[in-house]
């Protein structure tokens, strides 16, 4: 016996939020990479920090909260994080927030197997 899912499982969310919903398709690579800057216009950012509520940006990053970063576009393709900083960056006049993921990407278990 064969089993196989009716529909494309892309659409589904598998880790639990809060999340950060971003357009990943223009960063090749975010699913492996350790870490990962987003750039937010101030209403992004606005929407971001809601999602942890009464809490601060700095209480956010001391504590060490942990949020995932999913793919718009295909939900399934997301990754817990923690927040490192939330600068104004002049140039793109927009907030850059960098962030560390808590896992190591779409290959987990390559270190432990020496690929």
């Amino acid at each position: 016996t064969i089993v196989f899912p009716k529909f494309n499982m892309e659409s589904i969310t598998w880790q639990q939020g809060p999340y950060l919903d971003r357009d990943l398709s223009k960063c090749p690579g975010w699913f492996e990479a350790p870490d990962l800057d987003c750039f937010l216009t101030s209403k992004e950012l606005e929407d971001f920090g809601a999602i942890f509520g009464e809490i601060g940006f700095h209480q956010v990053i001391n504590d060490r909260v942990r949020f995932v970063i999913r793919d718009e576009k295909r939900p399934a393709h997301s990754r817990s994080c923690k927040l490192d900083e939330v600068r104004w960056n002049r140039e793109s006049k927009m907030w850059k927030v960098s962030c560390t993921f808590n896992d190591k990407g779409s290959c987990p278990l390559s270190e432990d197997r020496g690929y």
